[in-house]
């Protein structure tokens, strides 16, 4: 308990005392690059893969393999053989030589971004202006398309506006979208698809939920690995293997900090001496329930790893991808419940294994 209460204390004051910085300048870093503050600049070229969290994000260089990027205004202008950014507000003014998916409020890929295979993006504004080599996916509200996209695009929004100059392989969108597409446009098959029953407010509300949650928890986790890096290092010695009972274990844990945690706390209410305890124990219940997301993406992020990975884990993108992925699998109808279940279950039972003391020899 007194380790758990020192942590959150630690955890507030570390944010409350984070001021930006810039990344050094390299010429080539040969190796895994990961960096998290307010402000993070990325100018050195990076013989791996990269990952960047913070206020204001900016890749401005070469990233031979994955670039990770998410906070409130990620600005892309490098290259990089993938790329998977979030934020309120992405820019996308560089070369993308493979896939990208892109998650925001505000997404533009503009008249220099190139991407040179399949792109998905999840945004409530979504602006075209750069090129793109193959099929683009988009989920959101708004789209105006005047760039290329060579292959077919596939719009799920409200709003669909093609300019003189675009020019598109083929196009779909919802049979009640508003389309304005212009005669002077280069646009092959034109098809509608089911009308979307989900008004635009409540689509562009759920799309900028998600990723003001997801830089909220990647700060906060970012802070969590400086703080308490030896918390993620017990949990993957414990679950590098994981099977079936392992699961079962770390639910039935979870489970059960879920509903005993508030019996004791009503038990403590109940006698006028154990009301400070009893809000104390509120305070950790909110954190660690909160704090549940961040653990259970970690211990996915990290089997991802450890079985596609093949350079050295790195705590950072282990936390990246984790929840990229349950942030992309929250935004799918019908399952985000089911995720938010088990992350807050498994990511409760995680959170006593990371902090339970180890029992001495």
């Amino acid at each position: 308990m007194k380790r758990f209460l020192r942590f959150c204390l630690v955890v507030v004051m570390s944010m409350m005392m984070a001021s930006p910085v810039m990344a050094k300048e390299e010429r080539t870093i040969d190796h895994f690059y990961s960096d998290a503050d307010g402000e993070v600049n990325l100018n050195a070229d990076v013989n791996g893969s990269s990952t960047l969290a913070g206020e204001k994000v900016n890749f401005k260089s070469d990233v031979d393999g994955i670039a990770f990027g998410a906070s409130s205004e990620t600005d892309f202008s490098g290259t990089a053989e993938y790329g998977v950014f979030a934020g309120m507000t992405v820019n996308i003014n560089g070369t993308i030589n493979n896939d990208a998916f892109i998650a925001g409020n505000t997404v533009k890929i503009k008249k220099k971004g190139d991407i040179k295979r399949d792109v998905v993006i999840a945004g409530n504004d979504v602006i075209i202006n750069g090129n793109i080599d193959r099929n683009l996916t988009v989920y959101g509200s708004n789209v105006e398309i005047n760039g290329t996209v060579s292959g077919h695009v596939k719009l799920v929004v409200s709003s669909v506006k093609i300019s003189d100059d675009a020019k598109l392989g083929s196009i779909s969108y919802p049979e009640d979208a508003k389309a304005s597409i212009s005669d002077k446009a280069s646009v092959g098959e034109v098809t509608t698809t089911e009308a979307i029953n989900t008004d635009t407010t409540t689509v562009s509300d759920v799309i900028v939920s998600n990723v003001m949650s997801l830089v909220g928890l990647l700060v906060v986790f970012a802070v969590l690995t400086l703080v308490c890096p030896n918390v993620f290092n017990k949990l993957q010695d414990k679950y590098s293997k994981f099977d079936f009972d392992r699961g079962i274990e770390v639910v039935t844990k979870g489970l059960l900090t879920l509903v005993l945690v508030p019996m004791v706390i009503m038990i403590c209410i109940s006698f006028s001496f154990g009301i400070p305890l009893a809000f104390i124990l509120i305070a950790f219940y909110v954190i660690a329930i909160y704090l549940s997301t961040i653990f259970a993406s970690y211990l996915l992020g990290y089997k991802i790893w450890q079985k596609f990975g093949k350079r050295d884990i790195n705590i950072l993108a282990i936390g990246l991808l984790g929840l990229l992925i349950v942030m992309i699998l929250k935004m799918i109808p019908g399952v985000s419940v089911i995720v938010n279940v088990i992350t807050l279950l498994v990511g409760l039972g995680l959170i006593i294994d990371g902090f339970k003391p180890a029992r001495e020899k």
